[in-house]
C-alpha cells in the first residue's frame, strides 16, 4: 500500500522535465490507484471503413495477434480460405503455437476449406451477422471438418480497451489476497 500513496504523491508534483509519455504513464497510474481501471470510454477502431479496407491479409496478421499461444500449443490445424468476389486463395495455418497464412495456395490436406465473399467476412466482422447464420445461409461454405474452425476460434484471445498499468490484474494472481502482494514500480524507487 505505501507504493499507492508515494504514487498519488508524486503524481501532484513531477517535475516539469519529465517527458510526455512519462507523465501521461504517471498519471494513468495515479488514476488507476485512486479509481480502479475505467470501464468504459474509450476508441472504437472497427469503423465499417475501416473493416472494409482491410486486405484479407491484415485480417490473417490480426488474427495472429490474437491467437493464444499456451492454448494453441501441440495444436496443429490448416484451413484454406477461398474468397469468391476479389479472386484470392489462402492457406491458413496453426502450428507451433503460431499462425501463418500463405497467398495463392492450397493445401490438399487442409481440415476445412472456406469458400466466402470478403463482403460477407466484413459483415461477420461488423457482427451484422453471425458466423453461424452465415454458414446457415449458404454466404460461408465450409467443406471438412467443420468443427476446426470452432476450435480455431477458441483459440484466439478478445483484448479489453482498458487494462490494469499498475494494479495487479485478478487473471494474473490466481485470487491471492491484493494487499500483501507487493507491487513494484520505478516511482517508488525514485524517492529519498
Amino acid at each position: 500500500m505505501r507504493v499507492s500513496f508515494r504514487l498519488m504523491r508524486l503524481s501532484s508534483r513531477l517535475p516539469g522535465r519529465v517527458s510526455g509519455p512519462w507523465r501521461s504513464v504517471y498519471l494513468q497510474g495515479a488514476y488507476e490507484l485512486r479509481n480502479g481501471v475505467p470501464t468504459s470510454g474509450g476508441l472504437s477502431t472497427s469503423s465499417p471503413d475501416v473493416i472494409k479496407a482491410m486486405s484479407p491479409e491484415m485480417l490473417f496478421d490480426y488474427l495472429a495477434v490474437r491467437l493464444n499461444g499456451p492454448k494453441a500449443s501441440g495444436k496443429k490445424l490448416v484451413f484454406n480460405i477461398n474468397f469468391t468476389d476479389i479472386e484470392s486463395q489462402y492457406v491458413l495455418t496453426v502450428e507451433n503455437a503460431v499462425m501463418n497464412y500463405a497467398h495463392d495456395r492450397q493445401d490438399r490436406k487442409a481440415d476445412a476449406t472456406i469458400t466466402l465473399s470478403k463482403a460477407t467476412l466484413d459483415a461477420v466482422q461488423l457482427k451484422e451477422a453471425t458466423l453461424q447464420q452465415k454458414i446457415d445461409s449458404g454466404d460461408i461454405k465450409i467443406d471438412g471438418r467443420k468443427e476446426a474452425l470452432g476450435e480455431l476460434m477458441g483459440l484466439l484471445d478478445d483484448f479489453p480497451f482498458w487494462f490494469n498499468i499498475v494494479t495487479p490484474s485478478e487473471v494474473y494472481n490466481h485470487g491471492e489476497n491484493l494487499e500483501r502482494r507487493t507491487v513494484v514500480c520505478p516511482i517508488s524507487q525514485t524517492e529519498n
